[in-house]
């Protein structure tokens, strides 16, 4: 079993948080996952009054919409806060927000030093009193998917994603998770044909821990995921 597993215990097992780039495929299988869990799916609300303004004037507007969206996550989370509340799965997390785009913002030079700060002043304070997930499940994208998601997505957006740009996301997600200590990552590598690998050899260890989320035995969790990937992912 995975050394994060040892000795974990969920506080509450009402949130799995669905994570990975533009383009991987996050939403179709979160909403396979709550489906197949009997969960509700919360996705997080994309509307922004900013983008429109960002989109023309990245580097004026750049702080005040990841401000927005940030804040937005917290809105979608906010029915976790009492006991009782619903189990959820959920796209997107505040930790996303502010440790790959960000970051990622004020690397490129869009958002100022001491607009960051002030940021990340929220971010922490945000993080102190939300509840993080019991659960996160980080789809990795195999290099030939990478490729794939760069002509796919970039055709989509205006302005268009520059490689260099979604390269730049997968190697932020990749340190993310590595370092994510707020709660289990179970990493699932993803090509634009589904799961790399067979499940059994996959999540044999990492299913104990979406077997203590959804109270089930880690032999039929891990049939319940391979179900829901195989179904969300297929091409």
């Amino acid at each position: 079993m995975n050394s994060w597993v040892n000795g974990w215990e969920p506080r509450r097992p009402d949130l799995i948080a669905i994570a990975g780039t533009v383009g991987v495929g996050k939403q179709r299988f979160a909403r396979e996952l709550a489906d197949d869990l009997g969960w509700t799916l919360s996705v997080p609300e994309e509307s922004n009054p900013y983008l429109a303004s960002f989109r023309r004037n990245p580097a004026r507007w750049a702080f005040h919409a990841q401000l927005h969206f940030l804040l937005q996550r917290l809105e979608a989370l906010s029915s976790t806060s009492s006991v009782g509340g619903p189990p959820l799965v959920t796209v997107h997390s505040i930790y996303e927000d502010a440790e790959i785009f960000a970051r990622n913002l004020h690397e490129m030079g869009l958002i100022t030093a001491r607009d960051y700060n002030t940021y990340l002043g929220v971010y922490r304070r945000l993080c102190a009193v939300v509840q993080p997930p019991t659960l996160l499940i980080y789809l990795r994208p195999t290099p030939a998917m990478i490729g794939d998601m760069i002509i796919r997505v970039g055709s989509q957006r205006r302005p268009p994603f520059e490689p260099s740009q979604l390269a730049r996301l997968c190697e932020l997600y990749e340190e993310w998770t590595r370092c994510f200590k707020h709660c289990p990552v179970l990493g699932i590598n993803v090509d634009k044909d589904g799961p790399v690998g067979g499940a059994a050899a996959m999540y044999a260890a990492e299913c104990h821990a979406l077997g203590h989320v959804i109270g089930a035995d880690p032999l039929v969790a891990e049939s319940t995921l391979s179900m829901v990937i195989h179904a969300s992912l297929a091409s």
